[in-house]
């Protein structure tokens, strides 16, 4: 582990493009910080292995698609057989914990990924700023704290 502090001058700071440029067997990247630094890093990264490189936000993340067709969904719960409408104005976890169904959740805000669901069924429109791009376009996990649905249904593994 190295320590790089650069006592207030930019001139002294960390070298990311440099430390970055080259990805070894079995490395793999954790950042979190200010913005200025993850956007670094992740410009630094960008021909690493996406599935070595892992940001913590604070907030969501410039790369999180905003939220523009709010309308209503339905979702299905494959394990309890449940049928609900999410609403244009409510998340899923809103929707679940109107009808009594506890998820885990922290942020709320899809930056964590505490809430990361399976889905069966049913296209993702993604909100978060966690999952991979791979992931995304896999279709086959969801945070269910901010993201929706593509289409009119979505089939999810509670």
């Amino acid at each position: 582990m190295t320590l790089t502090h650069d006592g207030g001058d930019p001139d002294q700071g960390l070298d990311v493009r440099a430390l970055l440029a080259h990805q070894r067997e079995g490395d793999h990247v954790y950042c979190c910080g200010p913005a200025g630094l993850m956007g670094a890093v992740r410009e630094a990264s960008a021909h690493w292995a996406t599935d070595t490189v892992h940001f913590e936000w604070f907030t969501p993340d410039d790369n999180a698609a905003p939220a523009t067709d709010r309308r209503a969904f339905t979702i299905v719960l494959a394990r309890s057989d449940k049928v609900l409408t999410v609403p244009a104005d409510a998340s899923i976890v809103q929707v679940l914990a109107d009808n009594g169904i506890v998820v885990d959740t922290l942020c709320e805000e899809g930056i964590c990924g505490t809430c990361i669901t399976d889905v069966l069924e049913g296209e993702p429109e993604h909100h978060d700023s966690v999952l991979t791009h791979e992931e995304r376009s896999a279709n086959r996990l969801m945070t269910i704290c901010c993201s929706r649905a593509k289409g009119d249904r979505l089939v999810l593994d509670l």
